[in-house]
């Protein structure tokens, strides 16, 4: 482990967000109007976590978030 990064987990206090366990989960932000067909996507994210191999078939979610009138 590099030096600087043992230092930083040693002095700076850090939180685990993955909550039920220690498995690794990601985000991906999309910026879209609201024309976006977001049922689609859904429908293609679970065809293609349904194929890839490392996926653990645990959680799969699509959001909307901050929906905002203004454009």
């Amino acid at each position: 482990m590099p030096k600087i990064l043992n230092e930083q987990l040693n002095d700076k206090p850090f939180v685990n967000w993955t909550f039920n366990s220690q498995k690794l989960m990601g985000s991906v932000f999309l910026y879209v109007d609201y024309t976006f067909p977001v049922t689609e996507l859904r429908t293609k994210l679970s065809a293609v976590l349904k194929d890839y191999p490392l996926w653990d078939k645990n959680v799969s979610n699509l959001l909307v978030t901050n929906i905002d009138g203004n454009f």
